[in-house]
């Protein structure tokens, strides 16, 4: 083979041990802050495994010191997206398989990152005031990982998350109104002061968009709370036209227990509708209110 063949084969082999160098090595987690020698990252993921709760704070712990003033910083790798790929061969393959086959040959450490953001900002909840503009741009996004990542951190952060959700689940132009909505239903950390989603929800039960009034009525039911305003807000959607409100609304009714008595003449009369699950919600919640008026045990 000549030397001039050998020098060019090389060159190319060095290039190509150059790029892979760039690609997966320099984009990596070198800038990624440590604490005790661990990165940032495994220190989120290390909070994320089951582990017993001295492990927990000790991740806890070391989120706090790293992150005390770098929740900007955490903001923009939360705002990240890795579609559509910039390798052509994945752009007309359906998201998941394009994911599972990136995931495997082209680790994206930008996506581990902003993962990472998500775990790290939720231990941070109470101190993302000042960034709740920015969150609430990310909720908005018409990018939908961007926006359904943001949401899943709102509903995350109790008061704060609520600041970021309720402009949006109360806004009837807003397109992203049904899933901010949605994240309110299902908030998992609430806070103590329930009245402001509570009368988002209450409201949210007079939609003309029948997904909009029972996905309100959900929340309704799963936050339990202000009986003053909820019952109200659910009491007419006993008779809704739409059987997915019906059931939701009736199965709502049945978690405020007691105090919602007035209910039972509408939830008796609800064990004779057509739609078998309303029937099912109408007993259950019957059960849970006034188990005296039936004899039968609670259907499944």
């Amino acid at each position: 083979m000549p030397k001039s063949t050998q020098r060019i084969i090389i060159a190319l082999l060095l290039l190509i041990f150059l790029a892979i160098l760039v690609l997966f090595l320099l984009p990596g987690r070198g800038s990624e802050p440590k604490y005790k020698g661990q990165y940032l990252t495994d220190w989120a993921w290390q909070l994320q495994r089951d582990l017993n709760p001295q492990e927990k704070q000790e991740a806890i712990t070391a989120i706090r010191a790293i992150c005390s003033d770098k929740i900007p910083m955490l903001v923009t790798w939360l705002d990240y997206d890795p579609f559509p790929r910039q390798n052509k061969l994945y752009r007309r393959l359906p998201r998941t398989l394009a994911s599972s086959i990136d995931e495997r040959l082209w680790p994206d450490n930008n996506e581990r990152r902003a993962e990472t953001a998500q775990i790290v900002l939720t231990v941070l909840g109470p101190e993302l005031t000042p960034v709740i503009p920015q969150l609430t741009k990310m909720v908005n996004s018409t990018n939908d990982a961007i926006s359904e990542r943001a949401s899943n951190l709102a509903g995350r952060v109790g008061s704060n998350g609520l600041a970021i959700l309720l402009p949006i689940a109360t806004d009837t132009n807003n397109p992203r109104q049904f899933d901010a909505l949605s994240t309110v239903a299902f908030m998992a950390d609430r806070p103590n002061n329930a009245a402001p989603a509570v009368r988002a929800l209450a409201t949210s039960t007079q939609s003309p968009n029948s997904n909009i009034v029972a996905i309100a009525a959900v929340g309704l039911g799963n936050w339990k709370a202000e009986p003053e305003i909820s019952l109200p807000a659910l009491l007419p959607l006993l008779t809704h036209p739409s059987t997915k409100a019906r059931a939701a609304a009736i199965r709502a009714v049945g978690a405020f227990g007691d105090s919602a008595r007035s209910a039972i003449p509408l939830l008796v009369k609800s064990l004779d509708d057509p739609s078998p699950k309303v029937r099912v919600q109408a007993t259950n919640s019957i059960l849970k209110i006034a188990p005296e008026i039936l004899t039968s045990a609670p259907v499944k």
